[in-house]
């Protein structure tokens, strides 16, 4: 209990300490530079933790949602160690820590991995988007390249990253509407994914939804905004 108490302590100081920008750490600092062959002690996880902190811009809103992360952080840090250690050759892959380290299996799956749809795709919906001859045309497949590489054009936006908010949908549509608009005009700017969670889904926009609502929104908007 004593023992429990103290790594609370430990816990919400570092919590206070990052809150108030107290802590100063070397912004060279790599996770993966980081010794993983053994468990650390509880101290020097700690420490790891609040640099692997630093490092992911992590912010928690009190206390119990810094315990919460630090126990799921330590977990993951223990699977990496133990995988790790069942590899038969050093040309074997490497787990490592990441910006997902603070989150149970269950909350990645929930978060991030397909799960069904409250609301099915809607294919007629989809179908009056396109036109039948490109229908055809895209089916067909017979003038496409080997390759194609858009980046290389220079219509391709940064990568993005969603949080944790089940909008891939509308990243992807963004994604598509700035390329083709800058594939038009010659001018490449982020659109944004916000307008689309917030309007195109009636505040539901982080459960999941398909392309085709957020075009269909976007239409029937006359545009989106940067």
């Amino acid at each position: 209990m004593g023992s429990h108490k103290i790594q609370l302590s430990i816990l919400f100081f570092t919590w206070a300490s990052l809150a108030c920008l107290c802590v100063s750490l070397s912004c060279e600092y790599s996770i993966l530079d980081h010794d993983l062959a053994n468990l650390p002690s509880e101290e020097v996880v700690v420490e790891l933790f609040q640099q692997w902190m630093e490092k992911h811009k992590k912010v928690y809103k009190d206390a119990d949602e810094v315990v919460k992360r630090f126990e799921n952080f330590r977990n993951s840090l223990k699977y990496i160690i133990e995988k790790n250690a069942e590899r038969t050759s050093p040309n074997g892959y490497c787990l490592g820590l990441n910006s997902f380290s603070d989150m149970s299996n269950e909350e990645f799956r929930q978060v991030y991995l397909m799960s069904e749809m409250k609301q099915p795709f809607n294919q007629e919906c989809s179908s009056t988007l396109i036109s039948k001859n490109v229908q055809d045309n895209l089916l067909s497949c017979d003038y496409a390249p080997s390759s194609l590489d858009w980046r290389t054009y220079g219509i391709v936006t940064d990568v993005k990253n969603q949080g944790q908010c089940g909008s891939c949908w509308a990243f992807s549509s963004t994604g598509a509407i700035e390329g083709i608009n800058a594939l038009q005009t010659g001018n490449l700017f982020n659109v944004s994914e916000q307008e689309l969670v917030d309007c195109a889904r009636r505040g539901e926009g982080c459960g999941g939804a398909f392309m085709t609502e957020a075009f269909l929104w976007v239409i029937d908007n006359g545009g989106i905004d940067t």
